[in-house]
């Protein structure tokens, strides 16, 4: 219905996103230092948030391209209890 939602994923500095990895993330991109994540979008989103996002499976072209993503997150807003749980999937045509 005209609605916008944005994912970010993030590894810590130095690192590559990896399939089979799971990360505790920060707010995407004040997250100095570890994994970061942000889902928002529709003019909604925290401004401090924790998160958990595993990455089941990751894979890329030869040149680079983005071939396939899945994951599934779990994002909790400002300390509260209360989590919004997803996924994405992603494969190429």
């Amino acid at each position: 219905q005209g609605g916008w939602w944005t994912t970010d994923f993030a590894a810590p500095p130095g690192q590559d996103l990896a399939a089979g990895s799971t990360y505790e993330a920060k707010r995407y991109p004040f997250n100095d230092g570890s994994a970061g994540f942000d889902h928002s979008g529709n003019g909604r989103g925290c401004n401090t948030l924790t998160a958990l996002f595993t990455i089941h499976e990751l894979t890329f072209d030869p040149d680079g391209t983005l071939r396939s993503f899945r994951a599934d997150f779990e994002q909790h807003c400002e300390g509260g209890e209360a989590a919004l749980r997803g996924a994405w999937a992603f494969r190429a045509a």
